[in-house]
């Protein structure tokens, strides 16, 4: 416990820890399921069913699939904050206001790796959005898109293509870290 206090924004990925936290006392988790990752309920808009209108965090979880081995470039671009973990490595992550970040992963082909993508929203608008580059594909791309090869599932299995909502929380105004 480092003392410092979440009033606003998101500021780190220990911030986001912190929101995900349901043991602590001001976090309530107010819904989870399913969800098409190729849809604007998913990391395509970011708006998961059951979210409040202000002030929570919702985190998409499942497994991507690198068709190939390379560099991946995973974009986030959200209001408000945002971060994409692959295989337990934050490899972009936007904090604070709304804006945009990137990162790169080199990851094995013909593999299934666990993703994380988190959105917080604080409050105004509320979106999200997560593509992919890489050398295979000019541009960037959502994943599950069904033309594109960024295939993402809820278990490994390529034929099965949402991601699950885990955790979508409203939290208190003050959560101590």
């Amino acid at each position: 416990h480092n003392g410092v206090t979440v009033q606003g924004h998101a500021d780190s990925h220990a911030e986001f820890e912190a929101m995900l936290d349901v043991s602590h006392g001001a976090n309530t988790l107010v819904s989870q399921g399913e969800v098409l990752a190729f849809s604007s309920q998913g990391p395509k808009g970011g708006t998961p069913p059951g979210s409040p209108a202000d002030h929570y965090v919702a985190e998409y979880s499942g497994w991507f699939y690198a068709q190939s081995s390379g560099s991946y470039t995973f974009y986030v671009y959200s209001d408000d904050a945002s971060e994409v973990i692959i295989n337990g490595q934050v490899v972009a992550g936007k904090y604070g206001g709304p804006g945009s970040a990137s990162g790169n992963i080199q990851l094995e082909g013909d593999t299934w790796y666990p993703i994380k993508h988190r959105f917080h929203e604080y409050e105004g608008a509320a979106w999200t959005h997560l593509q992919v580059y890489s050398s295979m594909h000019q541009g960037f791309y959502y994943l599950g898109d069904p033309n594109q090869a960024y295939q993402v599932s809820n278990v490994v299995d390529p034929n099965i293509k949402p991601l699950t909502v885990n955790v979508d929380l409203d939290f208190g105004s003050s959560l101590n870290l």
